[in-house]
């Protein structure tokens, strides 16, 4: 790593802003002394007196000599290692969520394999159902989720490993915000950008699971849906809590953009234990069972026709997929349909058509059915 800090390109890689924001959480004064264009920051620690020249451009000839002479400077300011410094600072624009988990099973530092490839996958659940809560909180989010959120889980990298009980990393890159002018104005009082949304919903909707969870009723976690509780956050935080057998809990812990700034006092770590998850397991089981599929698109075959002599409307059964198993689901259809559906019956075609999904006692029921036909297969 310190090789690689020697490279011209991966120093010039480090934005002034992201430098600046760094300073400004550890401590570091801007000072007037100096450059307009390379800002002087000075700190003192104990009886010692520290300054840095903060290059404003990374085009500029020496930007990567400066960079060095910074970093040396911080190493011996907070008696830390570059490496160390180096991803404080490249992480400074990124909002961090990290979960912990401790397998009894395993080395510290280390998980199953089978079990890793779980904790990540449903790592990943976790925010995506954040990020469709920041767009609508609901009881359940389909397979097919917002597109906006869609787009921002594909904007999330995985971090690398870090030293302790086995974590995964994820990374949310944030927009910065926008600095004060040089008169001193206040930053502006704006909206915070989707990419925060989520973070914020996601630590505000963990807190609200626990606090369900502790109750353990179906008020409880009604009445925490609007926070974003959704079978889709349960379903990934008892499946954190399955894949590593023995663990003592989930620990979710989030670090947010040095550069966007959040308000003192907002929660930064969540502990969700192992006595909770089957009641959180519950929970997002019976999400699933009692809310409507919006929108939900079938394509199957039919299996079964039922129409008596008297009847207008005909009852069809479909063989289809519904969260990726397969399904029956019935539906009511108008005449003309039924007579598609009879057709593709006997030439074994299959049939597509969309509407609001039901789930029954026994199978699956489609209402308000819409644009039934034989499937295009090509």
């Amino acid at each position: 790593m310190t090789a690689t800090l020697r490279d011209p390109d991966t120093l010039r890689s480090l934005r002034p802003l992201e430098i600046r924001r760094y300073l400004e959480a550890t401590g570091w004064q801007r000072s007037r002394v100096g450059a307009p264009h390379s800002p002087c920051w000075t700190l003192r620690k104990g009886k010692s007196d520290y300054e840095v020249l903060v290059p404003p451009s990374p085009e500029l000839r020496d930007y990567p000599l400066r960079i060095t002479e910074l970093l040396h400077t911080l190493e011996v300011a907070e008696s830390r290692s570059l490496p160390e410094i180096w991803q404080d600072l490249t992480l400074s624009g990124y909002d961090v969520v990290r979960v912990r988990v401790q397998p009894k099973d395993c080395e510290p530092g280390s998980i199953k394999l089978d079990q890793g490839i779980v904790l990540v996958q449903s790592t990943r659940e976790m925010l995506l159902a954040a990020a469709c809560a920041a767009v609508e909180p609901r009881r359940a989010y389909p397979t097919r989720k917002a597109r906006q959120a869609a787009e921002f889980i594909q904007r999330v990298r995985l971090g690398a490993p870090e030293r302790g009980s086995f974590v995964v990393t994820a990374l949310s890159p944030v927009p910065p915000s926008l600095e004060p002018g040089a008169d001193g104005q206040e930053r502006l009082d704006v909206a915070e950008p989707f990419e925060r949304d989520v973070m914020l919903k996601l630590v505000g909707s963990l807190g609200a699971l626990r606090r369900a969870a502790e109750g353990g009723s179906t008020t409880d976690f009604d009445a925490v849906v609007r926070e974003g509780v959704s079978a889709n956050l349960c379903a990934a935080i008892a499946d954190m809590d399955a894949a590593p057998a023995g663990t003592e809990g989930v620990e979710v812990a989030l670090s947010w953009a040095r550069t966007r700034p959040v308000a003192a006092g907002l929660p930064r770590r969540v502990l969700i234990s192992s006595g909770a998850m089957p009641v959180i397991r519950e929970a997002a089981r019976v999400f699933r069972e009692t809310t409507p599929v919006e929108e939900f698109e079938l394509t199957g075959t039919v299996i079964r026709l039922d129409r008596p002599d008297t009847a207008r409307e005909g009852t069809v059964t479909i063989l289809g997929f519904v969260e990726g198993s397969p399904r029956r689901v019935t539906l009511q259809l108008e005449p003309a349909e039924y007579a598609v559906a009879i057709r593709a019956h006997e030439e074994r075609l299959p049939v597509q058509c969309a509407g609001v999904l039901r789930r029954t006692a026994t199978s699956f029921r489609l209402e308000g059915v819409r644009g039934f036909d034989v499937a295009n297969v090509t």
